[in-house]
């Protein structure tokens, strides 16, 4: 790894991080506390990120590398700093091509991360690995470049060989990489040429799964009409559907639901996307799912339903909805509480009313 020393003091400066990306919290849960995002829905990818150094050593006192660099050193530093005529030189004076830094990151891997198109060019054309994986998390240099969003490149490394398959450790794949930063141009380039659209991770996640997340509906019908599964579900047992209830996007919902996804299926946690979206406040994604047959009686487990849930959440838009198309006030859960108990409990006072209108008629 690239290492820049501080004469003075012996500090470190790190050109390269391993970075992860926040999570999002996800919607709320009446049955497990979990949620969906944080059950592996989006997974944090290994982010390359260089640290601005220009002019650091005049400004700073900084001398570079406290020993003699080695040619993989030297090739990767001219990668951060996007000098292709430096790399084209150390090729050509027999730099290996599929050098890696002392944190296991390959040449090529660099490079596509930090979008440098003509240096992919170099590495490839001397050799170097389209396919080669970082020891880490196992990321290749089509993930990156899928990730970021860089189709040329994209183009260069499947015009090398690159496998549009091949997987990070986890099982985040190029097009699941695409999908989930939203990169448009590049899933369609990715699904021309065999991307699978129902490869999964480790957490059983889709890359319809990520799209439904975000709400991107042209990416959820492109990936449906190359052929994605609606109601594929992760370990929890949630689908697509149920991502996108949960998150409140109507038009993605209403995508699935037009092409075969089931309203009534249940998570792990005996959870519709109903129930979802009613402990979401998501009233729009609730009519909607009513209109297309989502079972308003359905209980989980613990006899809680849609209406409980909703009342239990505080979501008034929402009881009222549920109420009009006839969801029973008077349902009680495995303990003997109705909807306007778990809103009386909670402090939801406007939900509470609404809920007592409803029994008194």
């Amino acid at each position: 790894m690239l290492t820049f020393v501080k004469a003075k003091s012996g500090d470190l400066l790190q050109t390269w991080q391993s970075l992860d990306i926040d999570f999002n919290r996800g919607p709320a849960s009446p049955e497990s506390g979990a949620d969906l995002a944080n059950s592996g829905h989006r997974h944090s990818p290994v982010r390359l990120v260089p640290v601005l150094y220009k002019n650091c050593r005049a400004a700073m006192g900084w001398g570079i590398f406290s020993n003699s660099p080695s040619s993989d050193e030297r090739l990767i530093d001219a990668i951060n700093e996007g000098r292709a005529d430096i790399v084209q030189s150390l090729l050509a004076a027999g730099a290996n091509a599929n050098g890696k830094d002392d944190e296991g990151f390959p040449a090529l891997v660099a490079a596509a991360a930090l979008g440098h198109v003509e240096i992919v060019r170099l590495l490839v054309s001397a050799g170097a690995d389209s396919n080669a994986k970082e020891s880490g998390a196992g990321v290749t240099p089509l993930i990156m470049a899928a990730r970021e969003g860089y189709a040329e490149i994209v183009r260069v490394l499947l015009g090398a060989g690159a496998n549009p398959n091949a997987p990070r450790s986890d099982g985040w794949t190029p097009l699941m990489a695409a999908a989930d930063y939203q990169q448009v141009a590049v899933v369609s380039q990715l699904l021309k040429v065999g991307a699978n659209p129902n490869a999964k991770m480790a957490s059983g996640k889709t890359a319809l799964h990520h799209v439904s997340h975000h709400g991107d509906a042209d990416l959820a019908k492109q990936l449906l009409a190359a052929g994605s599964n609606p109601n594929a579900s992760d370990q929890t047992g949630n689908t697509s559907l149920m991502t996108a209830a949960a998150y409140g996007h109507v038009n993605v919902v209403i995508i699935l639901l037009a092409a075969g996804a089931n309203p009534n299926a249940t998570n792990h946690s005996g959870e519709t996307a109903l129930m979802l979206a009613s402990g979401n406040g998501r009233s729009s994604v609730v009519r909607q799912l009513l209109k297309s047959n989502a079972d308003i009686h359905a209980a989980s487990p613990k006899g809680h339903t849609a209406l409980w849930v909703g009342a239990w959440k505080g979501h008034r838009e929402v009881v009222q909805a549920l109420l009009e198309a006839g969801a029973n006030p008077d349902a009680k859960d495995d303990v003997g509480l109705t909807p306007e108990h778990a809103a009386m409990a909670e402090g939801h006072r406007d939900v509470v009313q609404v809920l007592h209108n409803a029994r008194r008629r």
